[in-house]
């Protein structure tokens, strides 16, 4: 009857142990909504990719913020963002190389 007590007494313990630290679930969080909002940017033209990136974050933020806490949800948010703002930057920087490896002069890039 005691190793029964002690089972139920601990089981708390051991679920939370199994349970994934709140910095994993806000990173993860983060390069989910920060990979989503640029698949949605580049493959939708911005008119239909901006309010579906809108309801997206929105949707992640109530998530985190019912399972993680307001402090969590927001670091998502933030984190997401600046995940997101590389990915754009470093794309950007993929086709100006791509260009100047094809021969276009700097000025092709001015008019797109």
């Amino acid at each position: 009857m005691r190793v029964i007590a002690n089972a139920v007494a601990n089981s708390t313990k051991a679920i939370a142990a199994a349970e994934y630290p709140t910095k994993v679930a806000v990173i993860l969080s983060s390069m989910f909504l920060a990979g989503l909002v640029a698949f949605l940017t580049f493959t939708f033209k911005s008119l239909i990719a901006a309010p579906l990136a809108l309801l997206v974050g929105i949707v992640v933020y109530t998530a985190c913020n019912i399972n993680l806490g307001a402090a969590a949800a927001q670091s998502v948010v933030q984190y997401a963002i600046v995940i997101w703002v590389l990915v754009i930057a470093l794309e950007s920087f993929e086709s100006i190389c791509r260009g100047f490896l094809e021969g276009r002069s700097w000025r092709s890039f001015l008019n797109g």
